[in-house]
């Protein structure tokens, strides 16, 4: 590694890592405006009803990397805490978010996104949405991303929603609460929705599809997931050398 490659590089302290400031969305959209090439997380974001504005936008900001350094993107349990739009090979590492509601955490539309050890907790999402939203010609690939209690309402999934995009998965667990409609994740087209190697476990939708609504899994593991309908596990998908119990 040369010399300058470490320069170029954000140390984080301990002492960024316990500061007794608070970050509000208004800091981190203009900590991510101003930040070119990539932005180093340095501190917990928590919304706060006077932000402005109300969400943070990634727009048009291709080649960008977030490392989130395990700090949380908190949207209090009022509104979604990031936006990436019209952005190409935009890529988040180590980042929890939690508190979304309405769009559920994170949206992608128009967009190329990496997610790399990226965990989404205790975040709700209305209909035709999902905790993490995938739409408008979007390509995501998660690795080794986990999400936890997570809830969504009608024709949604309470983890991922897939909509005329393409989503490829890895290495990642689902343990999400509850859908009101269907599974933990929801796609229109099954073919556009590859997972391989993730653990599905105590999913449940109202609906069908407990686990996964529109997908086709690969050497995954289905522990208990619930459907009120049809499908415990998986609805319109196919699954290769899988485990089911």
């Amino acid at each position: 590694i040369a010399d300058g490659d470490i320069d170029d590089k954000q140390e984080i302290t301990q002492e960024d890592k316990t500061g007794d400031a608070s970050h509000n969305y208004t800091e981190l959209a203009a900590d991510i405006a101003s930040s070119s090439g990539t932005f180093d997380i340095r501190y917990n974001y928590t919304f706060d009803e006077n932000d402005e504005p109300n969400r943070v936008t990634l727009r048009e900001k291709d080649d960008f990397v977030i490392n989130g350094n395990y700090f949380t993107l908190n949207g209090n349990n009022k509104t979604a805490s990031l936006i990436i739009i019209g952005s190409d090979n935009v890529t988040i590492n180590n980042l929890i978010f939690t508190g979304g509601n309405g769009m559920g955490a994170l949206a992608v539309v128009n967009s190329s996104v990496t997610l790399n050890n990226v965990s989404f907790i205790d975040n709700v999402a209305g209909d035709s949405a999902g905790t993490l939203s995938v739409v408008e010609a979007s390509f995501v690939t998660l690795n080794n991303a986990r999400f936890a209690d997570n809830v969504a309402g009608d024709r949604s999934g309470s983890d991922i929603y897939v909509e005329t995009s393409q989503l490829r998965c890895l290495n990642s667990q689902f343990t999400s609460k509850y859908s009101t409609k269907y599974g933990s994740i929801f796609a229109l087209m099954a073919d556009a929705v590859i997972l391989d190697n993730c653990t599905f476990a105590n999913n449940t939708a109202k609906d069908q599809g407990g686990a996964i609504y529109g997908g086709n899994a690969y050497n995954c593991t289905f522990t208990e997931n619930q459907a009120d309908n049809c499908a415990g596990a998986i609805n319109q998908g196919t699954a290769y050398n899988c485990t089911f119990t």
